[in-house]
């Protein structure tokens, strides 16, 4: 009976491990491919996310999504010298493919060597003509979405998609600062520039 006990618990166990019971985890991904909507062309180095969940496409414009959560959400394509391209879908548990390919629409906007981006700025230090060295995070939530470091011009850039986010500038010397900012539309690049003060 002892033993019949054990097993029982061993079974729950392996089954609660498992995750059985849905919420999509990492066994849930979508694949699907990316091509010029004018020649039907493949496109590589294409941004595709949903949510906080990215990847770029290979040289045959395919690409796979990997740790999705199930449920719907908004898969977006971006990729400099075309349209944003944007819609909505709805990921099952395990894995999704895309029946049609997402067609992306050249666009006469950013220069073809501009990387995608929908937040950029730049950082001053107060009393310096040099802003080298600012490390410049982007946060949704508690978590770091991205990071980068300042050159001497202070510019910085994000592709993020649709969200809240803060923005924090650090460097030794200098007086912290955030702002907040909100990502509503993929279509636009939003500007925030900051001013950090000597300690």
């Amino acid at each position: 009976m002892r033993n019949c006990l054990l097993l029982a618990l061993v079974l729950l166990l392996v089954y609660m491990i498992s995750g059985c019971g849905g919420g999509g985890g990492s066994s849930t991904s979508l694949t699907g491919t990316v091509i010029n909507g004018a020649t039907e062309t493949p496109l590589s180095g294409v941004r595709v996310a949903i949510g906080s969940v990215n990847t770029t496409t290979g040289t045959d414009g395919s690409f796979i999504l990997k740790g999705l959560s199930t449920g719907p959400g908004v898969l977006t394509a971006q990729l400099a010298g075309y349209e944003i391209s944007s819609q909505n879908i709805t990921i099952k548990s395990g894995a999704n493919t895309l029946p049609e390919p997402i067609r992306m629409a050249p666009t006469s906007g950013d220069p073809p060597d501009q990387t995608p981006r929908t937040l950029q700025g730049t950082i001053t230090l107060s009393g310096a003509s040099n802003a080298t060295g600012v490390t410049v995070s982007l946060f949704a939530g508690t978590t770091q979405y991205d990071q980068m470091i300042t050159a001497s011009d202070g510019k910085y850039q994000f592709w993020a998609p649709v969200g809240n986010y803060e923005i924090r500038a650090a460097k030794a010397g200098f007086i912290t600062k955030t702002q907040q900012v909100a990502i509503k539309d993929l279509t636009k690049v939003i500007t925030v520039n900051l001013t950090l003060e000597r300690q």
